[in-house]
């Protein structure tokens, strides 16, 4: 069966060895999910289409969040599937 963002989601979020903090959205299209494990960020966003989840990961240091903010945010806008 196929599984649906949220399930999706909840999976990377079980995924990630002591994932402490979220900031998640999820829609029929997909997912974005931010999470906080250790001295490590990571960010995924996975678009559904066609029944196929196809996705990015950004792994990075917790202390420079702030330089990645941008960059995630431009991934985040352009990374749509047609």
């Amino acid at each position: 069966a196929t599984q649906t963002p949220n399930e999706l989601m909840d999976e990377y979020y079980r995924g990630v060895l002591n994932a402490k903090s979220e900031v998640s959205s999820a829609t029929g299209e997909g997912y974005t999910i931010t999470l906080s494990a250790g001295t490590k960020q990571y960010h995924k966003k996975c678009v559904i289409k066609d029944g196929d989840a196809i996705s990015y990961e950004i792994i990075y240091p917790r202390d420079k969040a702030d330089e990645y903010k941008e960059y995630i945010e431009y991934m985040d806008e352009r990374f749509t599937v047609s």
